[in-house]
C-alpha cells in the first residue's frame, strides 16, 4: 500500500494492492505462456499446425483473462487541485470536486467484497457504485449528478481523506458561487452606464464645445 499526500495543494494518492487478484494475474500468464509456446512448437508431433491451431484459441483466452485480472491488481484513489478520481482495473470514476454535495464515513452494512468487487445498484433509492475491499473502512460521496448519485468506496485514511474532501469541495463551491456573483453583475443592464444614454462608447450625455 503506497499513500501520498499534500493536503496543502488538495493532492492526495492511495493505492490498495489485491494480492489475491495479483497472484491470479500471475497464474494466467503462466499458463498463456505456456499454451501459447505449445500451439507453435508443439513437442509433441512432427508437424505442429493442427495443435496449434487448436491451441491457439484457448491461448488468446488466457491472454485476454491474464490482462483483465492483473488490471484489478490495484485499487487507486487519486485527487488533484480540480478532480477526485477512484480506479479499479478497467473501471474508472472521476468527479470534480464541485459536484460533490457531501462526505461522510459509511457505516451502513456492505458485503465485504472478495478480493475487490464493484457493484452498479442504488443506495437510499438512488443510482451508486459501492466499491469493496474485505473489511476496510468505506467513505459515501453524494453527488450532484442525477446518473451517478453515490459513491462508496474503502479506503484506509478516512480520516485523511475524508478531510481533504470536505476542504476541496467546499472551496470548490464557493469559488463557483463568487463566479457566479461576479458573472451577474458583469451582465447586469445596469452595470457600467455611467451615465450615458447608450452605455460605454455611446454618446456623452451633452455636447461638447467646439
Amino acid at each position: 500500500m503506497a499513500v501520498e499526500t499534500d493536503t496543502e495543494n488538495g493532492v492526495y494518492r492511495e493505492e490498495i494492492p489485491v494480492p489475491a487478484m495479483v497472484w491470479l494475474a500471475i497464474g494466467l500468464v503462466t499458463g498463456a505462456g505456456v499454451l501459447t509456446v505449445l500451439a507453435f512448437i508443439n513437442p509433441f508431433a512432427s508437424s505442429g499446425s493442427d495443435l496449434a491451431g487448436g491451441l491457439f484459441i484457448p491461448a488468446a483466452l488466457f491472454l485476454i483473462l491474464a490482462a483483465f485480472a492483473a488490471s484489478f491488481g490495484r485499487f487507486k484513489i487519486f485527487a488533484t487541485n480540480r478532480r477526485f478520481t477512484i480506479s479499479a482495473g478497467m473501471n474508472a470514476q472521476s468527479v470534480s470536486w464541485r459536484d460533490i454535495e457531501s462526505a461522510a464515513e459509511d457505516l451502513s452494512p456492505h458485503p465485504a467484497g472478495n478480493p475487490l468487487t464493484a457493484t452498479l445498484g442504488e443506495i437510499a433509492g438512488q443510482p451508486g457504485i459501492i466499491y469493496a475491499i474485505g473489511a476496510l473502512r468505506r467513505i459515501e460521496l453524494v453527488l450532484k449528478s442525477e446518473k451517478l448519485r453515490y459513491l462508496v468506496f474503502p479506503t484506509r485514511h478516512s480520516d485523511i481523506l475524508l478531510g481533504l474532501i470536505r476542504k476541496m469541495s467546499r472551496e470548490a463551491r464557493q469559488t463557483e458561487a463568487s463566479k457566479s456573483e461576479l458573472s451577474s453583475f458583469l451582465t447586469d443592464d445596469d452595470s457600467g452606464d455611467c451615465g450615458q444614454p447608450d452605455g460605454i462608447g455611446g454618446p456623452p450625455p451633452f455636447p461638447i464645445p467646439l
